[in-house]
């Protein structure tokens, strides 16, 4: 490994906003997001207040409301991601086995078009 010379240049790139914007251009149906806590969180770090489902018209209220740090990207991607076209947005935990298939089967927080077995925000 090399170290980095006085020529880099360090680029901090927002990683979830570029996956929302890949995920458009694809017509995915589906973008998967991972975190280091469950899914969204109205009470952060409070694990226990996961919110299984927002839906599209409520999400810009929870990202104002709700969100602190690193989430507020998130939410914002996944906003960006469902205006383009894309019908879901799961945020989900990225510190469990198998993380891409527990948000297929509904862990986390989808956002846009609900999982199965996920609850409403009312």
């Amino acid at each position: 490994m090399t170290s980095p010379s006085a020529s880099w240049t360090t680029l901090n790139v927002d990683g979830d906003r570029v996956a929302a914007a890949i995920s458009a251009a694809l017509k995915a149906d589906t973008l998967i997001t991972l975190s280091d806590v469950p899914g969204f969180l109205s009470h952060f770090p409070d694990e226990s207040s996961l919110i299984d489902y927002i839906p599209l018209s409520r999400a810009q209220m929870f990202l104002e409301r709700y969100a602190e740090g690193q989430m507020k990207r998130k939410m914002l991607g996944a906003i960006e991601a469902l205006q383009e076209g894309v019908r879901r947005v799961v945020i989900a935990d990225g510190r469990v086995q198998r993380p891409l298939e527990q948000a297929l089967a509904g862990a986390g927080t989808a956002i846009g078009a609900p999982l199965e077995g996920g609850s409403l925000v009312q």
